[in-house]
């Protein structure tokens, strides 16, 4: 999603950390708005899906791609 998101950003001129910011929303949040997923997110209850990786912020994330330093499905680490 880090990489759609960029893509998104690319596309569409967005310079700005906000505005790369709403790419990143749009393909994560807003993907799983329009594919009707329940309990997406980071609140408590949510399903333990994610990827922790070294940034300063999401806008970060997008544009420098640092390396995963963890990733869970269902609760499960994949990677470490």
């Amino acid at each position: 999603m880090l990489e759609r998101a960029m893509h998104v950003a690319y596309r569409s001129t967005f310079r700005g950390d906000d505005d790369i910011e709403l790419a990143l929303e749009a393909a994560t949040y807003g993907g799983a708005r329009a594919l009707g997923l329940e309990a997406y997110g980071l609140a408590p209850g949510d399903r333990a899906d994610l990827v922790v990786l070294p940034a300063g912020g999401p806008a970060e994330a997008v544009v420098v791609h640092p390396a995963r330093t963890l990733v869970m499905k269902d609760g499960v680490v994949l990677h470490n």
